[in-house]
């Protein structure tokens, strides 16, 4: 994956990657981020729909949207990620809908000359590279003009991410987003440099090609897939937690404070 940053200190085996929907994809605060997104996805496209997917890692968002009649380029840098995926496509049968393609973020422009109706990308995946301004140029090639793009992004601040560390004493790390040049941590199963963005800094690289629509916070107040041990220690209290995040006013400030949000952009441009 993310081959624009040279991200990979290390390889990652079938195995790990086929394991990594019953490690992540099946705990409930995931399924409960794919739901959200899921909606956002709804709001903007319909079927009929051609879109591209970045870092689409095991597929998911892909044959979700598959199996309601949009068309899914699903790409992703790690060639173990598209195997993966093509085994779902096969055993679904939504091979009409879905075209996995072998893609690094740095080869977008080999896809010139395409126009799509929208582009999504969950998880993180644009985290795994320092050339924004790169890809929000790549992309404004490849949208139609008034066409939508969901990024699902890690943020500079997570509030559970920092407590963590804290109570450990592993100072440190507990502020590790905000270093400049980026960390070396874990992604979607592997290890990669993983650099994180305000949606401030998002509307502002994107800007020259893109209007931002808006911008939801996600797990401000509930707890991150990856913290899935606090999760089942706190049992019912995870309700209260969700509540708040679910009936956060879409205008507060809160929205930038979250483990992931996601942004909706619109290409400029007559539609």
């Amino acid at each position: 994956m993310h081959e624009i940053t040279s991200t990979y200190r290390g390889s990652r085996s079938t195995f790990d990657v086929e394991t990594y929907d019953h490690e992540h994809e099946s705990l409930f605060p995931t399924k409960r981020i794919r739901k959200i997104v899921w909606s956002i996805y709804y709001k903007y496209f319909k079927q009929g729909d051609s879109l591209l997917e970045l870092n689409c890692g095991t597929g998911a968002d892909a044959l979700e949207l598959a199996s309601n009649g949009i068309y899914v380029t699903a790409t992703d840098a790690s060639v173990e990620m598209m195997s993966v995926v093509r085994k779902k496509v096969t055993a679904t049968a939504l091979h009409q809908f879905v075209f996995p393609l072998h893609l690094p973020l740095s080869r977008l422009r080999t896809l010139y000359g395409r126009q799509y109706d929208g582009v999504i990308s969950s998880f993180g995946g644009l985290n795994c590279t320092n050339q924004l301004h790169q890809v929000a140029h790549d992309l404004a090639m490849l949208v139609k003009p008034g066409g939508i793009i969901v990024l699902s992004i890690l943020s500079k601040f997570s509030f559970w991410e920092t407590i963590s560390f804290l109570l450990r004493g592993e100072w440190n790390r507990a502020f590790r987003r905000r270093l400049p040049d980026g960390v070396l941590t874990k992604m979607k199963g592997e290890l990669v440099w993983a650099h994180y963005y305000s949606p401030a800094q998002i509307r502002t690289t994107f800007a020259p090609h893109f209007d931002c629509v808006e911008h939801r916070g996600i797990n401000i107040f509930s707890l991150p897939p990856t913290s899935i041990k606090i999760y089942r220690l706190l049992g019912r209290m995870n309700r209260l937690l969700e509540y708040l995040d679910d009936h956060l006013p879409p205008g507060s400030g809160l929205h930038s404070f979250g483990n992931h949000f996601t942004i909706v952009l619109r290409r400029k441009g007559v539609a």
